[in-house]
């Protein structure tokens, strides 16, 4: 089997991740992919070190900070180029266990109904691999615009976790894409900039009739920074997520759900305020109900406010 993928990268300010990412994706057993990748605008010294650690890796300068969703969208246009039977996006703070693509490929392989697949994804903390998992089996409620992970929070080793499960919808850090599916219906959509992208893609997919897919035996880990220090990370975050949850809502016309969870919001308005300061502080509190009036306002692509 030697089925072409085309990973794609999505860098800004990304120069303490890339060496894990590199050397795990240089240590594959599945060597037959091209590395894609853009950078928005960085002020590191990420595209040095990408140069560095990726000598042919086909690079994309932006003047901008693009986002998430835009610059995957930039980026998987250009692997056409070269048809890729597999797109793979990655976010530069994964790194992958040696048969990872491997396996990927192989269950993609084994069924042509299955659209898209996405590896168990466990902790990395302070450089250390966990066996704490972060995602899997992940399910997304289209009427809520939520999604829930099934086994977060068990260990890996749980004799529960099945080997593979059909699911819903599949984490956008790590989706792995048949090219037949991109063809059909795109990547990501550029109104939400970043964040909650998977869930408008699992909906598209949804309509298109394949199956998505995630497997343990494909095993990655995600080494985001989930200390309270990460104060400005958790700011856009939250902002996004619940901003672009609500654009969901108005781009798919689901005006009865939008209705519905902004009267939740405001009856759970105590209970999330106190959630929000323990889990960072007060300005948490401001970036979450600011997305959430500008999702229902329907403000798309990058906000113009500062997080800090």
């Amino acid at each position: 089997m030697n089925k072409k993928i085309a990973i794609l990268l999505v860098i800004f300010n990304e120069e303490h991740h890339i060496r894990g990412l590199a050397k795990s994706l240089h240590d594959q057993t599945y060597k037959n992919f091209d590395v894609y990748a853009i950078d928005n605008n960085s002020k590191d010294n990420s595209v040095k070190t990408l140069k560095k650690y990726f000598p042919e890796i086909k690079l994309t300068l932006s003047k901008e900070d693009s986002g998430f969703a835009k610059g995957n969208n930039i980026i998987a246009e250009k692997a056409v180029n070269n048809e890729p039977d597999y797109h793979f996006i990655l976010n530069t703070d994964m790194e992958l266990d040696k048969k990872c693509i491997n396996e990927l490929v192989d269950l993609a392989e084994s069924n042509s109904q299955i659209g898209g697949i996405a590896p168990i994804i466990m902790y990395g903390k302070e450089k250390k691999r966990t066996d704490v998992i972060q995602c899997y089996a992940n399910n997304a409620n289209f009427k809520t615009g939520k999604t829930s992970s099934l086994y977060s929070q068990m260990n890996f080793s749980n004799n529960k976790l099945p080997d593979k499960m059909q699911v819903n919808t599949i984490h956008g850090g790590v989706t792995f894409i048949k090219s037949e599916l991109y063809e059909k219906i795109g990547l990501f959509n550029e109104d939400n900039f970043m964040y909650g992208d998977e869930l408008d893609l699992a909906y598209r997919i949804k309509q298109t009739g394949y199956k998505l897919f995630v497997t343990k035996k494909a095993k990655s880990w995600h080494f985001h920074d989930w200390t309270k220090k990460n104060k400005k990370g958790y700011y856009l975050q939250y902002y996004y997520i619940i901003r672009n949850r609500f654009l969901f809502f108005h781009r798919y016309k689901k005006y009865s759900s939008l209705l519905i969870e902004s009267l939740k919001e405001i009856i759970k308005l105590p209970l999330t305020i106190r959630w929000l300061i323990k889990k960072v502080d007060l300005k948490l509190v401001k970036y979450y109900y600011l997305g959430m009036l500008h999702g229902l306002l329907n403000r798309k692509e990058k906000a113009n406010i500062e997080f800090k």
